[in-house]
């Protein structure tokens, strides 16, 4: 996913010829540090559902012994099964944070959108000294996106986990990743269905349209997206949590054989 963003951000800078980094100040990353919440709950959703595991393993392990099971039988039971819960419970723990990453980054992205309504103010500026460098609303919200919002994302979050960090990353990052892909899908496809109005000609034939008609059409995309991302969340929680629903899966369906296994033999 990293890469992904990151190629996608060399050739938003290129094509665009913004510098999008240049938004990543302090003072952005401190108004994004304020809404990030997700990592406050990373590491209690991780241990509540690890400590799950742990105490089934505990009470089959004595379950086992006042039935008679041999020593051996539940010694090895008992360390087949830790192994088991240090996988299983962060694994769906990473699946129960998905939702909370999406609902983080669904508040994210509005903060996101504002965002760039005051990014497009400087396009204006830049359009204006190069003539025909229109730049798409579409390109500027990725632009924000991937190149501000994400890493200032992750580097909050490298501030604040240690060992978490990654995966933590990997959610939100991933969230916003796959909202913004959807929401300017759907800008790019309204914006070709309806495009830009010219202002009424009141003068000569070569008179042009106002600036501020295309700052009002832009900030209505923008509205408009804003709108949309609810409706999102399901789907974009769906794509997020696939690879620790797989982690998940593929543990269980080794992991439980192994203990049952275990069972049969030393009982």
């Amino acid at each position: 996913m990293g890469k992904m963003i990151e190629k996608e951000a060399a050739r938003l800078e290129q094509e665009t010829g913004i510098d999008f980094k240049k938004y990543r100040n302090p003072e952005t990353v401190e108004k994004i540090s304020d809404l990030i919440g997700f990592h406050q709950q990373a590491t209690g959703f991780v241990l509540r559902y690890t400590a799950i595991f742990l105490i089934i393993i505990g009470v089959l392990s004595y379950w086992f012994h006042t039935r008679g099971m041999s020593i051996v039988g539940i010694v090895l039971f008992l360390l087949v099964g830790i192994v088991f819960s240090l996988l299983e419970g962060p694994s769906l723990g990473l699946i129960k944070l998905a939702k909370k990453a999406v609902d983080d980054g669904m508040d994210v992205v509005v903060i996101m959108l504002d965002f760039v309504k005051e990014v497009r103010k400087d396009v204006l500026i830049l359009t204006k000294k190069k003539p025909g460098a229109e730049i798409s609303s579409a390109n500027l919200v990725r632009g924000v996106s991937y190149i501000v919002f994400i890493p200032a994302i992750g580097q909050i979050i490298r501030s604040r986990l240690k060992l978490l960090a990654a995966p933590v990353n990997f959610f939100i990052g991933s969230s916003i990743f796959y909202l913004t892909k959807s929401l300017t899908a759907v800008m790019e496809k309204t914006d070709s269905k309806d495009p830009e109005p010219k202002t009424a000609q009141t003068g000569s034939p070569g008179d042009q349209e106002e600036p501020g008609e295309k700052v009002d059409k832009f900030d209505q995309l923008v509205d408009d997206a804003k709108k949309r991302i609810g409706p999102l969340a399901d789907s974009v929680a769906k794509k997020v949590a696939i690879p620790a629903k797989i982690f998940f899966t593929v543990t269980l369906f080794i992991g439980v054989p192994i203990l049952l296994i275990i069972y049969l033999i030393f009982k």
